[in-house]
């Protein structure tokens, strides 16, 4: 694929990056539907865009995704693509080495690191037992675990309620600068 972001530096004008498994049946399509319509007396397939919808350089890529969202019955998320490019990295991150899905996107694993990859619901899910239930991803995990099922049960929350009465004793008390570590002499 071509890469006009960084084409200016010697090497990096294009990058390759594998056709993953979930994406074959849409490009399909979408070349039968060329392949259909081609005349190869007028010019050569290689030629031929695949995806041709937005294809000017006028058109606002963001616009026409939050319309599709929109009328699909859903909310657009803020910075739409460098957030379906964010949950690509981790996603790819979660199943390849990190400079393998790193070079794949085209950055180093620094930046993917910093900007990219995510921590997801089924990382709390995990961390909690595998029970998806007690996640908060719209927070980033950062506020109190609630169940989001309504038919979970009491042995379903066994994980989580033990730690809430020491949450409730601890409430108040604050960490030395240093820590909880013991100082030892340098």
């Amino acid at each position: 694929m071509k890469s006009p972001k960084t084409e200016a530096h010697e090497g990096h004008e294009e990058r390759i990056m594998p056709l993953f498994p979930e994406l074959r049946p849409y490009l399909q399509t979408a070349w039968d539907e060329l392949v259909a319509d081609f005349d190869p007396k007028i010019s050569r397939i290689s030629d031929q865009p695949i995806v041709t919808l937005c294809r000017d350089g006028n058109t606002n890529l963001r616009t026409q995704m939050q319309r599709i969202i929109r009328k699909a019955g859903l909310t657009p998320w803020p910075k739409l693509f460098v957030n379906l490019r964010a949950t690509r990295a981790t996603e790819l991150a979660k199943e390849h080495p990190a400079h393998v899905a790193a070079a794949w996107l085209g950055h180093s694993v620094k930046v993917a690191t910093k900007h990219y990859w995510q921590v997801t619901d089924a990382d709390f899910a995990k961390a909690v037992g595998g029970n998806p239930g007690y996640t908060d991803a719209a927070t980033g995990g950062n506020s109190v675990m609630t169940s989001t099922s309504d038919d979970s049960t009491r042995e379903d929350r066994q994980g989580i309620q033990p730690v809430a009465p020491l949450c409730t004793l601890m409430n108040g008390y604050t960490v030395t600068p240093t820590g909880l570590e013991p100082v030892l002499p340098a």
